[in-house]
């Protein structure tokens, strides 16, 4: 359906358990509160989003891939944030109920890092939260 490759300049993942608050939004818009991490990738991911209906439904299938420049083995459920160079609203990928699982595969020049995350809706693009820790000098809590 849609393919953002080479614009994408950031990408971030928050641990589950880093997520403290998630609300979904009509218009395929999401709050989200977490503690984000920097995926240290060496040149710039790809993400492919392709749109199948079946008997169930709209399905919404996300694969990305992207070279580390270094490994992170992450094993658990994750929420990633992909940030894009044109100014859109960073994509948010999985959900606390449907998290991202990350694949990593290692050889002896590149260490790679995927995953394939489907879900009936098209990732939703992020409104802006202060971070957990952060600290905008205000005390609000950002929403």
């Amino acid at each position: 359906m849609q393919s953002k490759v080479n614009n994408i300049c950031k990408v971030q993942y928050a641990t589950l358990a880093s997520v403290t608050d998630y609300v979904e939004l009509p218009g395929g818009r999401v709050i989200i509160t977490a503690t984000w991490q920097d995926l240290p990738n060496s040149r710039p991911p790809e993400l492919l989003i392709n749109e199948e209906i079946g008997k169930a439904g709209r399905l919404y299938v996300c694969n990305f891939t992207a070279a580390l420049t270094e490994s992170r083995l992450i094993k658990h459920g994750l929420v990633v944030k992909i940030s894009f160079d044109d100014g859109a609203e960073p994509m948010i990928i999985g959900d606390p109920s449907l998290p991202v699982r990350l694949l990593e595969q290692h050889e002896l020049k590149n260490k790679s890092i995927r995953f394939t995350h489907n879900s009936w809706h098209y990732p939703f693009r992020t409104l802006v939260a202060t971070p957990v820790g952060s600290n905008s000098g205000s005390g609000s809590s950002g929403m």
